[in-house]
Order: structure tokens, then sequence, then C-alpha cells
């Protein structure tokens, strides 16, 4: 199944208008790091080797006719040697192909350029947090410069990519969520061609085997005894991440002030988008967007903001191009932020 920034690649879906196919392939095991939100059982990493993923993958190409791949890893290309190598090999097989998760320290412009090359249309980066503060709590050893960087080259080189945040750990406050949506703010002036929509917001989700989950048992919000362990994972089994039912709130603050948080971010990327480019051109990305024409785009994964999909399908595409439509009646967003937009410079 395609997500909403393949079916925005026109030549993605030209490949599927094509009869092609589209197929996932996992290169590595493990992480280079333990971040505290996620549950990583074993440390280390190992990656396939090149010639062993190709082989799986022209059996891929032979039976199944794919011409799109998609990375599954979370942790894809740190060891610089094997990547050189799988980019060669892409690059001989003539696919278009996408990073499920890389980190923002493990990649460079000229990396970008090379992924680029072999035909690479998409990275992800688990960028988290536009809070310094809140990076070294989840212990991502990565910073905000790192992720301002990554950001950018991705503009420059015009591969496509999503904003993916973790809101809500311990020790978030009013100031590093207005850091973060700086950062966001940031994102959004870089290009007229970056929808800023494209952020996927997240609440923290305590699993099991995570620093972040024993917190949620020493203060009690997750009960000790087997059962009531048991009756918190069955609740947040199969859910999404962005599901404000089932996220625990660690932050010390009211938890209107957390799911309010949550919509002001998404809400911030919007304004600064449109006070430096204008209305016309966020119509026009607006009008771009694959979730304009299949609402099965958007499966939640990425936790498109204000989900379209909620409350009764996609936006009207017509009312998108209505100039008598404002931002306020297209999002509801305008005024309903404690942010200001001259608080995030471009």
């Amino acid at each position: 199944q395609l997500g909403v920034n393949d079916r925005d690649d026109a030549r993605i879906m030209a490949l599927k208008s094509g009869g092609k196919t589209a197929a996932i392939l996992n290169t590595c095991k493990g992480c280079v790091a333990r971040c505290t939100f996620c549950h990583r059982w074993d440390k280390g990493i190992r990656y396939i080797p090149v010639p062993v993923l190709m082989k799986r993958l022209d059996r891929l190409i032979e039976k199944y006719d794919v011409g799109f791949v998609r990375m599954g890893d979370e942790n894809f290309g740190t060891d610089h040697r094997w990547l050189g190598e799988f980019c060669d090999a892409m690059k001989a097989r003539k696919l278009l192909w996408r990073v499920g998760g890389m980190r923002v320290n493990c990649i460079d412009s000229d990396w970008i350029d090379r992924m680029r090359d072999s035909g690479c249309v998409t990275i992800m980066y688990g960028m988290e947090s536009g809070s310094q503060r809140m990076l070294d709590v989840m212990e991502k050893k990565t910073t905000v410069q790192e992720n301002r960087d990554a950001m950018r080259w991705m503009v420059e080189k015009g591969v496509s990519t999503t904003v993916q945040l973790i809101l809500g750990m311990p020790g978030e406050t009013h100031e590093t969520v207005s850091e973060t949506a700086a950062f966001l703010g940031y994102c959004a002036t870089l290009t007229p061609e970056w929808d800023p929509n494209s952020v996927s917001v997240n609440f923290a989700q305590a699993l099991p085997g995570t620093p972040l989950y024993e917190i949620g048992r020493v203060t009690g919000q997750i009960g000790r005894s087997l059962d009531d362990e048991e009756a918190y994972l069955i609740k947040i089994s199969d859910r999404d991440a962005r599901d404000g039912e089932t996220a625990i709130n660690f932050t010390g603050y009211p938890r209107i002030s957390l799911e309010r948080w949550h919509y002001e971010l998404q809400s911030v990327g919007r304004h600064a988008y449109i006070k430096k480019f204008g209305m016309a051109a966020y119509r026009r990305i607006l009008g771009k967007s694959a979730l304009f024409e299949d609402a099965s785009a958007d499966t939640g994964y990425f936790a498109v903001p204000a989900r379209l999909v909620e409350g009764g399908g996609v936006l009207d595409k017509d009312a998108v191009h209505d100039s008598s439509v404002s931002a306020d009646s297209l999002h509801a967003m305008k005024d309903r932020s404690r942010y200001r937009l001259d608080d995030y410079p471009s």
C-alpha cells in the first residue's frame, strides 16, 4: 500500500499506472541507539549483506514485477560503506525506492545526492523534537541543528520527507513546545513546494521494555500487577501513537494542555507558510496533496495533522481553490494558537 508521500510523487504513480508493484524490503536488524521511548531489546545493529538483499530483490522483481521498493528499516544506512554498495546496486536496477527511517546525524548533502541518484525519492527521519532538552531526554544523541540541516538538504535536493515528532515526554513544557514550534516554522518556510501539513505529531507511547514504560509504572499510571499491565497493553494495542485516548500524560501539565499542544504545533507550520508564501501558494500545495484525491492515502501511520478523513472524509477540493474560503475555514487554525507568527523567523 502506498502512503501519502508516495502518492504525491508523479514518478511513483506512473509506475503504478504502468502495472508495476511495490515491495517492502528490510535491510538491517537493530539500531545504533536506545532511545528512552523505543523498544530495543538488543544492543547494536546488523546489516544484511548487499548481495543477499539484491538476490531477494531480484526475485521480487522477477515474480511480482516490482518497480518501487520501501525500505522498512528504522535505522537505515548508518554504515556508509554498506550504504555506498547498496546505492550502486539499486542504481543498476533502475528502481525507485524510499527509506522508512534514517538518523539525521548519519546523513549529509553528498549522501542525499548519491541516494537520489540511485533512485531514492523519499527519506523519513525520526526528528522527534525541535527542543534540545527533549532530544536529550529521549537520548536521541542528535541535535536540533542536525534536524534543521537534514530538512534543508531534503528541500534543496527535492527529496520528499515528513517531519515526525513525539510530544509529551517527561519534562515537556510550554517552553519546549515553543522550541519545537519554532523548528516547524523553519521547515515550513524553506520552500513553497513543501506542504506544511507534512508533519506527524504523535504522543509519547509507553511500550514494554522502555524507560518510559518504567516511568509509567513507578508513577502509578501503569498498574504494577499483571492484570493491570495486561489491561494497559490491551488498551494501547493496535492504536496509533497520535491517539489521545490511550496516551499517558507524562508532562505534569493538565491533559488539556497536552492535547492543545498537539494541535497548536500542527497550526504553526501552516501559519508560517502562509505568512511567507501567501494563501494562493497554500491553496495550490493543498490541491496537489493525495489526500484530496483518495482518503485511503491516510493510513494514520504518520498522524497526518487534523486527519482529513476524520469527521467526514477529505476536504472539498473546490473549497481549497475558492478564494472566499479562508485559512480559518480550511483548517480551523487561525487565532487558536498561543504562538505568534513573529516568534518564528524564517
